[in-house]
């Protein structure tokens, strides 16, 4: 049979596998919010005292960019616009994403709070979050 792949030990048609790519890629941008265009990447990195968290936002105006914490929870969110251009003529192709974006990372540990920073350059957020104390064992008394 023509177009057929063998992936461990079993015969897949070419169709079947873009089929199944489909359905993973829309299953990962249902994944989104409502009202969110596009999850631009992102790198952590564990430095040993803290944690370097590197986003990839070119085009942002850092005006434009919000980041919150609660808990060992950071979101980054903001919004990309699209250029507005009087040039004529044919478009080619469009890869550029405009639109709002979000990103929503639990952190492996506690962190803390007070003492995180945020720089943007160069169209990459670099956000420094230093961990917190770990939990101590409370022992609690029973009346």
């Amino acid at each position: 049979m023509k177009n057929e792949v063998t992936v461990f030990d079993r015969k897949i048609a070419l169709n079947d596998i873009q089929r199944q790519m489909e359905r993973l890629l829309d299953s990962r941008l249902a994944d989104l919010p409502a009202g969110f265009d596009f999850s631009p990447r992102a790198d952590l990195q564990d430095n040993g005292s803290e944690y370097i968290l590197s986003i990839e936002i070119p085009g942002i105006k850092k005006e434009d960019v919000i980041v919150e914490i609660s808990g060992n929870e950071l979101t980054v969110r903001g919004e990309r616009q699209a250029e507005k251009s009087e040039k004529k003529g044919k478009r080619f192709f469009t890869e550029s994403s405009y639109g709002s974006f979000f990103r929503n990372i639990t952190m492996p540990e506690i962190i803390d709070e007070k003492e995180v920073k945020a720089l943007y350059k160069n169209g990459v957020l670099e956000i420094k979050i230093p961990k917190g104390e770990k939990s101590r064992v409370k022992t609690v008394a029973v009346n």
